[in-house]
């Protein structure tokens, strides 16, 4: 009877997620992709959202500059370990207080893809275990590090931002939104 109770809500489960992914593509039959250049605004839900900058610094420049604990040479050196510094504008255009979800911000090229270094944004940014909460209309520069490893790129010495054609994704469906950081795609 217990197998039968446990089959039977299980079933309705699956029912239930099934009709909501057909409502979803039937409302959004196909996602779309917009791509923005840098220092170009454009808005998700309450933010206007602005890529300003972007730098590739070496691990070791960067724990230095921001007085972080990770140095290169606790990393094998052939693995070429370079961290994309993205400077991000982030407006909150609402009337109310918002949580900024900066942390799915994804970095990638036609290969690969990565995840925001998130501890080093918190330090970096003084973002305490709240999150980032921007109040009505206030404004804030905040920096994205992503710690990359050239070989994962098939990039052994040099910079990826001149040898990897690389973007940030912000939202991925029903319309992704991207920003190219370099001119090589």
């Amino acid at each position: 009877m217990l197998k039968k109770i446990i089959i039977g809500v299980v079933t309705v489960f699956l029912a239930f997620c099934s009709i909501l992914i057909v409502k979803q593509h039937i409302r959004y039959p196909r996602g779309t992709e917009v791509v923005y250049a840098m220092q170009e605004p454009f808005t998700i839900g309450p933010f206007q959202l602005e890529v300003t900058d972007v730098e590739g610094l070496s691990l070791t420049e960067f724990c230095d500059l921001y007085d972080l604990h990770m140095k290169e040479e606790d990393f094998d050196a052939s693995y070429n370990i370079q961290v994309i510094l993205v400077r991000l504008r982030v407006t909150n255009q609402s009337e109310n207080e918002q949580n900024v979800p900066f942390s799915g911000v994804m970095i990638s090229s036609p290969d690969y893809a990565n995840s925001i270094e998130l501890f080093s944004a918190m330090d970096i940014n003084d973002i305490g275990q709240e999150g980032l909460v921007l109040q009505p209309q206030e404004t804030r520069e905040i920096l994205l590090p992503y710690i990359e490893y050239g070989d994962s790129y098939g990039v052994a010495e040099g910079s990826l931002l001149d040898q990897v054609p690389l973007r940030l994704s912000f939202r991925l469906y029903p319309e992704k939104t991207v920003v190219k950081l370099n001119d090589l795609w």
